[in-house]
């Protein structure tokens, strides 16, 4: 019951905070903020943890800078042309994704009211994601109707049907099963509604938003190596929470675990488990600290997963100072988690923070609407978040100064 309330209220936190974020890109603000164009650097070109300049400490940070910190610059981790992209993004750029349409059919005048089929709200990203296309949406004269599919594939499909039967503008979908999706996102198109998807799994359709799952797992694991050198002269047990049920994810797991192996060969991978949600992450932690009480380092594929974990580590009375959480997402839940001295979570590898997602979305639905030219595979930024850059990342974020504490 505990965990099911974790959960719930991490959910119900994120979507009261709502965001003034402007800026001049379509990833967010374009504000200075000191020491974060280093890591950009060195996170992109997969450069060795030595050259990581946004390090993991734990401590909060002092809230009385908050008035003099401007919001973090994301362009500065806007990932080059050539960046190593994963096997399956590869051989996505080589499909037809819009199936043999032309991108001049779905070129249309507002006002407009987009479908959104989402596999999990209770997950903080996918409920921030829905409360910030809302706020991004109203300029442009852009409504959504949002829809949880709970996880099925079946729903999920049943929702966008109902969604193309009602006639929306256009649909955007957190996919469960991309295989299930290819049917009903051909009839979208066939109808003439633009689709677009975040992550690969995807049907066909007009964009999606794509995670830079290995550069991800490359930083999330470089961020924890340095922990590891710090902290235990890069001999420790560490435990992976994945997720291989979903092809991203899949990706950005195997890219910690490799990139561990390679930054810190004597640390010992002694476990490793899926976990999606708050409520996967405390289970598959507490039985991971069960069979092995040593475990000091904990990675994981997302803040779900993270937060849980951070619950367990402190319930089993293991929370000290040389224990380290390292996550990916970049949420305010992790903002918070970071913030506080007492809690094990130490950094976390954002996307651009639900904000970015919802603005990338409404920025290229209005791409599509408008007839621009935009890329049908739009590479997200990766940011290490950690307590160098907490203030300015928060502030990019869209929270308060009383939303850094849990």
């Amino acid at each position: 019951m505990k965990k099911k309330l974790i959960s719930l209220c991490l959910c119900i936190s994120l979507a009261a905070a709502l965001t003034g974020c402007g800026g001049n890109d379509s990833a967010g603000t374009a504000a200075s903020a000191d020491g974060s164009s280093a890591t950009a650097r060195s996170s992109a070109s997969g450069s060795s943890k030595t050259s990581t300049s946004e390090s993991s400490t734990s401590g909060s940070v002092p809230a009385s800078d908050w008035d003099s910190v401007k919001p973090l610059d994301i362009t500065q981790y806007l990932l080059p042309e050539n960046v190593e992209k994963t096997d399956a993004l590869i051989q996505w750029e080589k499909t037809d994704i819009l199936n043999g349409h032309d991108t001049s059919e779905f070129v249309k005048e507002g006002p407009y009211e987009i479908g959104v089929s989402f596999q999990d709200l209770t997950n903080p990203v996918w409920a921030g994601i829905a409360q910030y296309i809302q706020e991004f949406g109203k300029e442009h004269n852009m409504s959504f109707t949002i829809s949880d599919c709970g996880g099925d594939a079946s729903t999920q499909v049943s929702q966008l049907e109902s969604y193309i039967e009602s006639g929306v503008d256009g649909i955007f979908i957190g996919g469960v099963d991309g295989e299930a999706l290819k049917d009903v996102t051909a009839k979208a198109l066939d109808a003439g509604i633009p689709v677009m998807g975040i992550a690969l799994t995807f049907g066909y359709g007009n964009c999606i938003l794509v995670p830079s799952d290995n550069m991800a797992g490359e930083a999330c694991a470089e961020q924890a190596a340095q922990w590891i050198d710090d902290k235990f002269d890069g001999k420790c047990q560490v435990a992976i929470l994945n997720y291989p049920q979903e092809i991203s994810l899949l990706d950005r797991g195997n890219a910690i675990k490799k990139k561990l192996q390679k930054l810190c060969p004597d640390a010992e991978i002694v476990a490793e488990k899926a976990a999606i949600n708050t409520t996967e992450g405390y289970d598959a932690t507490e039985s991971i600290l069960q069979a092995y009480p040593d475990v000091k380092v904990i990675c994981t594929i997302g803040d779900g997963g993270a937060v849980g974990a951070c619950e367990a580590v402190i319930a089993a009375g293991k929370n000290t100072d040389d224990f380290g959480v390292f996550g990916i997402d970049g949420t305010n839940e992790a903002v918070q988690a970071i913030n506080d001295p007492e809690n094990p979570y130490r950094s976390s590898i954002s996307y651009g923070n639900s904000i970015g997602w919802a603005k990338y979305c409404v920025d290229d639905f209005m791409k599509i609407f408008s007839g621009e030219d935009y890329k049908k595979f739009e590479l997200m930024p990766v940011i290490p978040v950690t307590n160098e850059n907490l203030l300015a990342y928060a502030k990019y974020s869209g929270m308060e100064e009383s939303q850094l504490k849990s």
